[in-house]
């Protein structure tokens, strides 16, 4: 099954510097800072977009936390290239049903699907199957790698039928001190599909 999901995450960090992405895999683009710019680097694919965002909090005189919010869009594709994703049922019944695992590992893309980011990889748990809304509720654990600039982890509720917010359980790299929220939207998928040829 492919899909198209869009995962939108908000992300305050404790990062002090600036950082720009130079490497080819990344676009020149200020991603990091808590400098008065916001800074975004978008990120596309054909299966998953993700964006980071989180609405400013208030903070005491004593908070480290900064206020300023990051923000991040990148789509997660599935090009059916990495084997991606595996689903085991280890329920041994027809439907699915608790406890089935999805392993995955698909692409990131730039929000202009004109650079490769990284990965993402991790595992859903299937926690209910919803007959009445044709989707599942998952349990995921995963992160977002975005090579030698770091990683993103979140954990949280995926649900195949809705939008879902998953949380930003922390981060590498420039990722450092991460914190927030995903917002997953599944822009489309395929159960099935026929190639024709002549």
């Amino acid at each position: 099954m492919a899909s198209l999901a869009s995962r939108s995450v908000s992300v305050k960090s404790l990062i002090s510097n600036k950082y720009f992405l130079s490497s080819p895999h990344l676009p020149k683009t200020n991603l990091v800072s808590t400098s008065n710019k916001t800074s975004s680097a978008k990120s596309a694919a054909l299966c998953a977009k993700a964006s980071l965002f989180s609405s400013p909090k208030q903070t005491t005189k004593d908070s480290t936390r900064p206020t300023k919010v990051q923000e991040l869009y990148v789509y997660e594709i599935n090009e059916r290239d990495r084997g991606s994703p595996a689903y085991l049922r280890l329920s041994q019944k027809e439907t699915n049903s608790l406890g089935d695992l999805v392993p995955f590992s698909n692409k990131l893309y730039s929000g202009n699907l004109e650079k490769r980011l990284g990965i993402t990889s991790g595992i859903c748990v299937l926690i209910q199957h919803v007959p009445e809304r044709n989707g599942d509720r998952y349990e995921a654990i995963y992160s977002f790698y975005f090579g030698d600039y770091g990683h993103l982890s979140v954990q949280g509720a995926y649900l195949t039928y809705e939008e879902s917010y998953l949380a930003v359980t922390g981060g590498s790299g420039v990722f450092e001190g991460a914190y927030g929220q995903v917002k997953l939207q599944q822009l489309f998928s395929l159960s099935s599909f026929s190639i024709l040829s002549t």
